[in-house]
């Protein structure tokens, strides 16, 4: 368990490092098993690659405007993630996390909301309509 909570700490540092102010991600170990990544407030602009036994995520209060199609699927243990206060642009882009978020609204902690266009400004991610992204390629 500490070998692989040392290089989980190693590979979260390792990735958001080149993301964010130089500050690594900080992982813990959760009994009876996991691991609570916290990634809050390093002026993140993309998700770091995260260990897959991540069970808890904070990367609230960062610079996300989107995350990327995948990212956050191979994380199967999850139970809590917050994303809040990331000024998320909702587009065609941000469409992967708002499938994402309505299918795991149970480990959501706090609705990430919308920072512009200025139409949806202020709107939760999740409320906006399979219509708002009919003219989306994906």
């Amino acid at each position: 368990m500490l070998c692989s909570l040392i290089l989980a700490v190693f590979l979260v540092w390792a990735t958001s490092s080149a993301h964010a102010t130089g500050r690594p991600c900080l992982c813990s170990a959760l009994l009876p098993e996991g691991l609570q990544v916290n990634c809050s407030s390093l002026d993140l602009v993309e998700l770091p690659t995260l260990p897959s036994d991540t069970t808890e995520l904070h990367v609230q209060d960062n610079r996300l405007t989107s995350v990327s199609p995948g990212h956050i699927d191979r994380l199967v243990a999850l139970k809590k993630v917050s994303l809040s206060g990331n000024p998320f642009h909702c587009d065609c882009r941000i469409q992967y996390l708002r499938i994402w978020l309505l299918r795991n609204r149970a480990v959501v902690l706090k609705e990430p909301i919308c920072a512009g266009p200025d139409s949806v400004v202020q709107k939760a991610t999740t409320e906006l309509s399979d219509e708002y992204f009919s003219s989306c390629l994906y």
